[in-house]
């Protein structure tokens, strides 16, 4: 990470990382890559708040701060901060996961099986009180 106002150096993971794979979040870094585990970092201080041991990266979800992930049959949704996991859901063997999120915030997770659409599942981002 460099400062882009004076170009100095912040700080390094010390990992290679292909641009797509870098999402920043507010104040979190999280570094996905097939190389290593998918890791969040603090973007100021490049300190490691958690890493994905199992499983990989389906979905970053900006607006609320999360991230979806998939090890072999379940996916899970975790919060960008600290990793904690919010929800789970088992989707079965040999089913491939999509997903994607819409303007308001709304993620769309699509399952399929042997390359056919079986599913889609729908988590609707609350409005504010």
């Amino acid at each position: 990470m460099f400062d882009v106002a004076t170009g100095e150096r912040a700080w390094s993971t010390g990992r290679f990382q292909a641009s797509e794979d870098v999402h920043v979040v507010g104040d979190v870094v999280l570094a996905d890559s097939a190389s290593h585990n998918p890791t969040a970092y603090d973007l100021a201080t490049g300190t490691a708040l958690w890493t994905l041991t199992d499983g990989f990266v389906i979905e970053v979800l900006e607006r609320s701060s999360t991230v979806l992930t998939q090890n072999v049959d379940v996916i899970e949704l975790h919060d960008l901060h600290t990793g904690e996991v919010l929800w789970r859901v088992t989707v079965g063997d040999k089913i491939g996961v999509r997903a994607t999120t819409d303007a308001d915030g709304n993620l769309y997770i699509f399952l399929d099986r042997y390359q056919k659409s079986v599913a889609t599942i729908i988590a609707i981002t609350a409005p504010p009180a």
